[in-house]
């Protein structure tokens, strides 16, 4: 549940965003009991409360400042406690993931006659505490499961390019750039002993350096009247990152999820101003090899095609 309380200042040049969060769950585990065969159900509800606010400025019409600072949490997935039953192993102890993140940012935006422009920077931390991670399981090296480590700091940069002109052509492009490590220096629950090999490691099998950019040009009228026809074209790009823990094994034999470059290109021809429409598209173009995270390797290039009618 969120409640949130907005004001609008200096003819709304500033604008002001209090709000509040209320996290519930309840989570049942059943059990059999070997002696008897008996089936119990445990049951844990647990509350949590987040809390932050917002500003944004417009120094000018055109460019502004934002940023924002809050308390949050992200409580736990059911495939997370759980697992799949297949290559996730579950963990009904899982803790929900807390933090506290701060977001500052600005922004520009433009448009003269038939161009407009947009353009965003921003940077972003997390201070979590019980951050929830997958990692390979130690028995089973096929499969994961989702853990907690005590502390991880996140510190990462984001932007978003984007140009348009009229309705014929539309450009884009991001870049995000995330440095999650994990804090923990002692064993959970100490504050002195050996140091762990994992302190001020990359947090595993995640991205850290991920984009995508994207083009369309499209042109009404071109095979008749009330007629469009467009060319979508985007691509996705992923650094390659570890898939266990950068501190274990030497670097020539460590698993890792390599870079990803994915294009996919759609054409789309409307009628009737958008009444009929029919779509071809194509993804994974270059039939690139495409993971998912724990090194699960996604489908190759696929080919679709889709019609949609508007009733009204």
């Amino acid at each position: 549940l969120g409640l949130a309380y907005q004001k609008n200042l200096l003819n709304s040049r500033l604008t002001n965003t209090f709000f509040g969060k209320y996290y519930g769950m309840d989570l049942q585990q059943p059990e059999t009991l070997a002696s008897t065969g008996k089936v119990t159900t445990a049951s844990d509800f647990n509350r949590y409360y987040g809390y932050g606010a917002a500003t944004r400025f417009k120094i000018t019409p055109a460019l502004g400042l934002k940023a924002s600072v809050e308390k949050a949490y992200r409580l736990q997935e059911v495939s997370e406690l759980f697992g799949n039953g297949y290559d996730q192993i579950a963990n009904p102890s899982l803790k929900p993931e807390n933090s506290t993140n701060v977001n500052a940012g600005a922004f520009y935006s433009i448009q003269k006659e038939q161009h407009r422009f947009f353009a965003e920077a921003g940077w972003f931390y997390r201070n979590a505490a019980d951050f929830i991670y997958a990692v390979v399981y130690q028995s089973n090296s096929k499969v994961s499961r989702y853990e907690n480590t005590s502390k991880v700091k996140v510190n990462g940069l984001e932007a978003d390019v984007q140009y348009d002109y009229r309705d014929l052509l539309h450009m884009g492009v991001n870049a995000s750039y995330q440095h999650a490590i994990n804090n923990t220096k002692y064993p959970l629950g100490s504050n002195e002993g050996t140091i762990e090999a994992t302190y001020r490691n990359k947090i595993p099998n995640q991205p850290w350096l991920f984009g995508n950019a994207a083009a369309s040009l499209g042109k009404n009228d071109l095979l008749g009247k009330n007629t469009r026809l467009q060319i979508n074209w985007d691509m996705q790009y992923v650094h390659w990152f570890y898939l266990t823990w950068e501190a274990y094994g030497a670097a020539s034999t460590k698993n890792k999820v390599p870079n990803q470059y994915i294009q996919n290109l759609s054409v789309t021809y409307s009628l009737q101003n958008g009444r009929y429409n029919i779509s071809a598209e194509c993804r994974n173009l270059a039939d690139a090899p495409a993971y998912d995270n724990f090194r699960l390797q996604k489908p190759g290039r696929a080919s679709f095609m889709k019609f949609r009618y508007f009733i009204k």
